[in-house]
């Protein structure tokens, strides 16, 4: 296959040490029946041969093109290095652990036509590569899909809510409006960074659209394929950080619902800590964070009773 002189879409995937997955990604680009389409890999200074990798998919398809990033900038960085190279009148977002249906961009283009859209958010499904096996939907599927303004995506964009978080989901994005308005993934943040992207898109009046049908296949983080570094703390500041920005601090629903999201962020971090303390036994240091952190404290008081209920259970069972 070879490229498109202009290329409708620019398929944009971000790799660092992903040399046992990234031939995932790329062949379900490749594989796409919208047929206008460059793919454009970055690869962020592996050390694991993801760059010898994309260079051989690179000279067997002609519609493959590789970049280096001499140093390791976190996916931040990567993506927009794949924005500076892409030539697409649309840019699609790829993880290197992730993959598209075969008619993903296909539908995404169709919803942009008709929406005179700038950003399209794709639904997810979670999905398991070693038995090919899909899960549950990011969001709860919508018969047509629909504008989304600032308030409903911030309010979206946490954990503890009904459905994932909107920040997992990926985002086709229109290259004009990108350029336009300067925007871009913000470098100092590699956890979280496709939140603040988002809102930035939001607040220069960009039109975003949700499409409802999960063909974006999130690759469960358990098989241990992502490179993220979690960062919940980071997440919290930067949240915080948003607070005070100029564009909504004048805007008491914008607050309260960051607020809201900075609380939720908080539990999960405090959740995610005091799991990882049982788990390992460290009881000293749990106890001692349980102490000083209500978060901790609160989510170690529910995995010890969810345990002794589990035991109580066992129990009855046996006898």
């Amino acid at each position: 296959m070879q490229a498109a002189r202009n290329p409708l879409v620019s398929v944009l995937i971000p790799a660092f040490n992903a040399s046992s997955f990234l031939e995932r990604a790329v062949t379900s680009a490749l594989n796409q029946t919208l047929k206008s389409l460059e793919i454009v890999i970055v690869d962020d200074a592996s050390t694991d041969g993801t760059y010898e990798l994309a260079e051989h998919l690179s000279a067997k398809h002609g519609i493959i093109r590789v970049v280096a990033l001499r140093e390791n900038g976190g996916p931040a960085v990567a993506r927009n290095a794949a924005m500076q190279a892409a030539s697409g009148e649309w840019l699609a977002i790829l993880d290197a652990d992730d993959a598209y249906d075969a008619d993903h961009l296909e539908r995404l283009q169709l919803i942009a036509s008709q929406h005179y859209a700038d950003v399209i958010l794709s639904n997810f499904c979670y999905f398991d590569p070693a038995s090919h096996t899909r899960g549950s939907e990011g969001v709860s599927q919508q018969d047509l899909p629909r504008s989304v303004d600032r308030y409903e995506y911030v309010a979206s964009a946490r954990p503890y809510l009904s459905h994932q978080d909107w920040g997992l989901l990926k985002p086709m994005l229109r290259a004009a409006f990108v350029k336009s308005h300067s925007i871009s993934y913000p470098t100092f943040s590699r956890h979280g960074e496709d939140f603040l992207m988002m809102l930035d898109c939001l607040l220069a009046g960009g039109k975003v659209v949700i499409s409802p049908s999960p063909t974006y296949l999130y690759t469960h983080r358990g098989h241990g394929w992502s490179r993220t570094s979690i960062d919940y703390q980071a997440m919290v500041a930067q949240s915080a950080a948003l607070i005070r920005d100029p564009r909504i601090a004048y805007d008491p629903e914008m607050v309260r619902l960051l607020k809201s999201r900075i609380a939720a962020v908080e539990r999960l971090a405090g959740e995610n800590r005091g799991r990882s303390l049982l788990k390992d036994r460290r009881f000293g240091e749990l106890l001692l964070r349980a102490v000083t952190d209500y978060h901790v404290r609160s989510a170690t008081a529910r995995l010890v009773l969810r345990r002794l209920r589990n035991l109580f259970v066992s129990a009855r069972i046996g006898a």
